[in-house]
């Protein structure tokens, strides 16, 4: 979630159909950014000013979009969703809470620690994301290889926080759906032995991509059809 947007102007609600707020929108608050929106601790949303500004539609995204726990800003990435898949991925890489075999491992399931694609490493979130060999040979064929493997690759996070802060916000949106389409493969591959080659898991990427940006073209035209509300004077009766 984003701290610095402006809450008219940008996608930011969780919705793959239109992120844009739908209420009705007032010129006197064009500028308002979307840390406007909470309580005065800075820790909830605040509900009489939401009430007041968004409509149903609006309010039940709004309370969907967790609150960063701390006072610096977050940049701003809008990534691809299908349905939150994506989104919903990448914050349990941020926090890592995939169930690899390492962290199944730590919740004391009984199974053995090595990747079951290169048997040679043991496999944690980094190892199926970056250091797999199929990981390695897919951002290499996808040209994003330079960015990712740029900084540390120790964990995730490290990833992830050096992509997200040097890189463009399109390359930025192609690493997450590539690590999701990782992910899935190794799904795949685990449980139903479906072997996915580098192609199928850029094609799966590429055509959410897609996807995402038309529905994001038929969201802008749909926004710029809003009524807005305009102060005007009026004569008394």
């Amino acid at each position: 979630m984003v701290r610095a947007p402006k809450f008219w102007q940008v996608p930011w609600l969780p919705c793959a159909n239109n992120g844009y707020l739908t209420s009705e929108k007032y010129p006197e608050l064009a500028d308002v950014t979307v840390d406007s929106l909470f309580d005065a601790e800075g820790r909830n949303w605040d509900g009489k000013v939401l009430n007041d500004l968004c409509n149903e539609r609006d309010k039940t995204l709004i309370y969907q979009v967790p609150i960063p726990m701390r006072s610096k800003n977050d940049s701003c990435y809008w990534l691809p969703e299908n349905k939150g898949k994506v989104s919903n991925f990448l914050w349990r890489v941020a926090r890592d809470v995939l169930p690899t075999a390492v962290g199944l491992i730590t919740k004391q399931v009984a199974i053995p620690a090595t990747c079951t694609w290169c048997h040679t490493y043991a496999e944690d979130a980094a190892h199926i994301l970056f250091k797999c060999c199929f990981a390695q040979e897919l951002w290499e064929s996808t040209g994003l290889g330079n960015i990712v493997f740029a900084g540390s690759v120790d964990t995730t996070t490290e990833v992830l926080k050096w992509v997200f802060t040097t890189a463009r916000t399109d390359q930025c949106a192609l690493v997450g759906l590539f690590c999701w389409g990782l992910w899935s493969r190794r799904n795949k591959w685990v449980w139903k032995r479906i072997n996915m080659s580098i192609f199928g898991v850029k094609t799966v990427a590429l055509n959410m991509l897609a996807d995402w940006n038309q529905a994001q073209t038929i969201a802008v035209k749909s926004s710029d059809k809003t009524i807005t509300r305009n102060s005007s004077w009026c004569k008394p009766p």
